[in-house]
């Protein structure tokens, strides 16, 4: 695993390491990078956590576009039409890599998903660490909810088709418990932004909480309404409008 495994195949203790350097699609310098990260950190303890610390730029483009692939192809036939077969066959891997880095289907589920959710935490936090005033980075925030949900509207699709299973309970639950997660981390960074707009007397509550829960889910339903019909981008009359209400 990327906790464990090195460039070479190694044998530890009695056990046989997979040599990260017989992975399709990956680059020696991102496993020298991935492994440096590893030493001076600690242990990966997810793929968000693995997200926040491996850099970016020295992953294979080639690596991305697979992972995004697997985003396309739950998208397009839903948890239960994919198989780790279709999956291994589309994204050009062997089974055998395949399962070295996601154990079941399930698991490569829901690392879309956690990293799709993780994303939208990082972009909010970057709204909120802006040197601008308060009203500035609501409307970025609503700006750029809506264009990371055109980015992302395969991870939205995956979830909503996903809903409509009734065989799929057990990694509904996994969902929404890791979906809570980032949105408590989420609402942590708007309701700064709500206590900025309070000190600088630009809303009409004293209470930043209610702000922020008001605000995340009037997003939330624009976003909704978006999945269904074929809006691309909010009207600046509509971000007005939210605006307006706080």
């Amino acid at each position: 695993s990327v906790n464990a495994s090195a460039i070479d195949f190694s044998v530890r203790d009695g056990v046989i390491f997979y040599s990260l350097a017989a992975l399709k699609n990956v680059g020696v310098g991102a496993i020298q990078h991935l492994i440096a990260t590893r030493e001076a950190g600690g242990r990966f303890t997810s793929l968000g956590d693995f997200a926040r610390r491996v850099q970016g730029s020295t992953l294979n483009k080639r690596a991305l576009e697979s992972l995004a692939k697997a985003g396309e192809l739950f998208a397009r036939k839903g948890y239960v039409g994919v198989s780790m077969q279709v999956l291994a066959s589309e994204l050009k891997m062997t089974k055998a890599a395949l399962y070295y880095h996601f154990p079941s289907k399930e698991k490569m589920f829901m690392a879309l998903i956690e990293k799709g959710l993780n994303d939208r935490a990082i972009l909010v936090r970057g709204i909120l660490e802006q040197s601008s005033g308060c009203l500035e980075k609501l409307r970025s925030y609503i700006d750029h909810n809506f264009e990371y949900f055109e980015q992302n509207r395969d991870l939205w699709t995956m979830v909503m088709m996903l809903e409509r299973d009734v065989l799929c309970t057990d990694i509904q639950k996994s969902i929404h418990e890791q979906a809570m997660k980032e949105m408590k981390r989420i609402l942590s960074y708007l309701i700064a932004i709500m206590k900025q707009g309070i000190k600088e007397k630009v809303l009409k509550s004293n209470s930043p909480e209610l702000l922020a829960l008001g605000l995340g889910g009037m997003v939330q339903i624009f976003i909704m309404r978006a999945m269904f019909t074929n809006v691309r981008k909010l009207q600046e009359k509509e971000k007005q409008f939210i605006l307006e209400v706080f």
